[in-house]
């Protein structure tokens, strides 16, 4: 059914005049459930494959352990002055000021407590109180006594209001919007004016005689309402009285006018959405260019939900429609893609939405969705609320991470990931699709990778990907087969060891090995001939194991080995060597893990007792450890923004430079909490990627970030100043 003019209210407690109104109550056919999907989901939303993305969403929590009185969250608000307020079903009001909870509880004998402790809507007042609905109807709390007033008849007329108030909003145009079930006020303190929105006998413009079940801001500021009949109202004040300017009769007439309590979205792209918890229709939305009713159910033909059974919606600062469900999780539903993206509690990731029963959203000024559930609280979200993106492997999702103890990265051409894992095999990762490849030795198969546990990976100018394995030599993948390499004993042209701990290219296009006690070798690709490099005595490499090998801008090739370091000079005829000493320059420890040259052509070491910055004018290094989470660096990346980026065994830590030679730094170390893979990272486990993002992984996944998002003040709810107390 189209919306057209506005049309004459209806006066639906009286029988109708079947005449004039057949259209609406008598005549028309009404739509019946299984006959809805030639009107589902047409024009607008016209799409191939819509079904979920597998990634999850990472919330924070608020639970019973965090001092919530009760795990049962109804009602969700966020006050003028920052504090969020969450309503439960049976225990209270709770405040949570950015740091701690304070709860509110109803005491018999207490006229100033709260009223009754089951809540239904939280809501400010024009004077700044907190208006707390609850069954046995509205209370205010005072911010600065912190009590409870019951008697309100002197806000009732000042307000112009009653008893009847079941929520005030508050709109851009500064403007308060009380909600009442038989009326609508709309108040402007500083102008001392109000415009009443009620149903008046004979007007034809006026408010339907039915209960309000809903109101919500829509796309130009249009107000709208729905009754509890599914019939929509909008609002409009003209020459200083308030009128109703369109009405939307389509769920009406597919409800045949069914009471029940509908909530109402009036989207930014000016669409309409309607929803009636435990109805089990899934959503409507109302096209309003269009003027067709979509439904968006568990049986739709393009976009589907997961249940039917949706409780509450919200629309995200995307644009997104975020719809909570019964037992479902929450569905995002993008119309503009024409998906639809399934957020699931995981029970082996504390980071997801913490149940997947949800009851009501708030969506606050700073863009955080808040999230209440039946029997665990509160789960907050922001796209920044967590640093760093995770990746890690979920046993109850097929398509996460397939093997989280990650050793090494590369990055192809189209700029996905090639992950060598320890023990899992490598993993190619599609950036794009977000899933993964995994290769896996298969041992009648010379032609499959030749071992599980990957400790390098190369690619190299021709785009083949170098594979060092732990004990199964060296692999050569070219997209379509592996070409292994092994050790031969006796024959010293083969591959020196079958535990090839670094490949490596330099600008030259020579193809170093460096391996676990074997010593260094350059592979002749023309001939798959390897030729060592000498090892001990003068002007050679001074140890069998190579653990990192970089390239500076002048063409010296350093080797970070298990004692100190070799430096090649271009034109490969000299070996310097630098190792840990009494001298106050040399390195603080022989064992070099990861060696990094950063923008501005500094040359940064990564050892197992702090971390090494070389300084040319003295031929030697200095030492940072004192500031670090952990003395062992095992990997190091710079950033866009010039910081320096430590994975250790007890964090992920920030260095930034506060002057041009790095005498002055600070440091700030990360957590699991702030989103990382944990604690641990692996040895040379880090990437920087063409994007500038930095890529690091440990024994439980890896992260990905970029400094621009690393910098952000984070939009966490903020900490108020709620109370002083003195110790002495």
């Amino acid at each position: 059914m189209k919306v057209g003019p506005l049309r004459p209210s209806v006066n639906l407690s009286k029988k109708a005049d079947s005449k004039r109104w057949g259209w609406l109550l008598e005549t028309e056919p009404m739509i019946r459930t299984g006959q809805v999907i030639a009107l589902i989901i047409l024009c607008t939303l016209e799409v191939g494959d819509v079904f979920a993305q597998t990634e999850q969403l990472k919330f924070r929590h608020l639970n019973i352990s965090n001092g919530l009185s009760h795990h049962e969250i109804t009602t969700i608000f966020k006050d003028s002055r920052g504090f969020i307020w969450i309503g439960t079903a049976f225990f209270g009001l709770n405040r949570f000021d950015g740091n701690t909870v304070k709860s509110f509880l109803h005491d018999a004998h207490d006229s100033t407590s709260l009223i009754n402790n089951s809540i239904r809507q939280i809501f400010e007042t024009p004077d700044r109180q907190i208006g707390v609905l609850t069954p046995l109807g509205v209370t205010l709390f005072n911010p600065e006594s912190e009590r409870f007033e019951r008697d309100l008849d002197s806000f009732y007329e000042k307000y112009g209001t009653s008893k009847h108030l079941k929520n005030i909003i508050h709109d851009r145009d500064g403007a308060f919007w009380f909600i009442e079930s038989h009326r609508v006020t709309r108040c402007i303190p500083s102008e001392g004016k109000s415009i009443v929105f009620k149903n008046n006998a004979g007007d034809t413009t006026s408010i339907l005689q039915d209960s309000i079940s809903d109101f919500s801001i829509g796309k130009n500021s249009n107000r709208w309402i729905v009754h509890s009949n599914g019939i929509a109202e909008r609002l409009e004040e003209v020459r200083g009285r308030g009128q109703v300017k369109q009405r939307i009769y389509d769920v009406y007439n597919f409800n045949k006018g069914h009471q029940t309590g509908y909530r109402l979205l009036a989207d930014t792209d000016g669409d309409i959405w309607f929803l009636a918890a435990g109805s089990y229709q899934g959503v409507f939305y109302y096209d309003l260019k269009g003027e067709k009713l979509h439904q968006v159910t568990a049986n739709s033909p393009s976009l589907r939900l997961n249940t039917d059974a949706a409780s509450c919606f919200v629309e995200a600062d995307d644009g997104s429609i975020w719809i909570g469900t019964d037992h479902g999780g929450i569905n995002i539903i993008d119309k503009k893609q024409s998906t639809v993206r399934y957020i699931y509690h995981r029970p082996d990731d504390p980071m997801t939405v913490a149940e997947n029963s949800i009851i009501c959203f708030h969506k606050d000024d700073e863009g955080i969705i808040w999230t209440g559930t039946y029997k665990r609280g509160v789960s907050y979200y922001h796209k920044n609320i967590y640093r760093f993106d995770v990746y890690k492997r979920h046993s109850l999702d097929a398509s996460s991470l397939p093997f989280e103890d990650i050793n090494r990265f590369a990055e192809d051409e189209h700029g996905n990931l090639w992950i060598g894992t320890n023990g899992g095999g490598l993993l190619y990762f599609d950036r794009q699709t977000g899933q993964y490849k995994q290769y896996l030795n298969e041992p009648k198969n010379e032609k499959s990778l030749s071992g599980n546990v990957i400790v390098s990976l190369c690619i190299d100018s021709e785009k083949n990907l170098w594979i060092g394995t732990y004990n199964e030599g060296l692999n050569k993948f070219d997209g379509k087969i592996f070409t292994r390499y092994k050790h031969v004993p006796g024959d010293t042209s083969s591959l020196p060891s079958q535990n090839v701990w670094e490949v490596f290219e330099d600008s030259r296009g020579r193809l170093w090995i460096g391996t676990l006690n074997d010593g260094l070798a350059l592979l002749d690709r023309r001939t798959d001939k390897f030729q060592r490099i000498k090892t001990w005595g003068p002007n050679a490499m001074q140890s069998m194991t190579i653990d990192a090998i970089t390239e500076d801008r002048q063409g010296n090739i350093w080797f970070g080995t298990a004692n100190g370091i070799d430096v090649l000079s271009p034109d490969a005829k000299n070996f310097t060597h630098f190792e840990a000493s009494s001298n106050p320059y040399s390195l603080s420890s022989n064992g070099i893990v990861d060696i990094r040259q950063d923008s501005n052509g500094r040359i940064w070491v990564a050892t197992m007792d702090g971390l090494n910055l070389f300084d040319e004018s003295v031929k030697g290094f200095r030492v940072y450890k004192e500031n670090l989470p952990h003395r062992a660096v095992l990997t190091i990346q710079e950033d866009n923004l010039g910081r320096i980026w430590i994975g250790t065994l007890n964090g992920l830590c920030e260095m930034t430079l506060l002057n041009d030679d790095a005498t002055d730094v600070a440091f700030k170390r990360y957590v699991e909490s702030d989103g990382l893979q944990g604690l641990q990272f692996n040895l040379n486990a880090s990437l920087k990627t063409k994007r500038g993002e930095l890529v690091f992984g440990g024994p439980t996944g890896f992260n990905i970030f970029s400094a621009e998002k690393s910098g952000e003040d984070l939009p966490v709810p903020r900490v108020i100043f709620s109370d002083l107390r003195l110790y002495q």
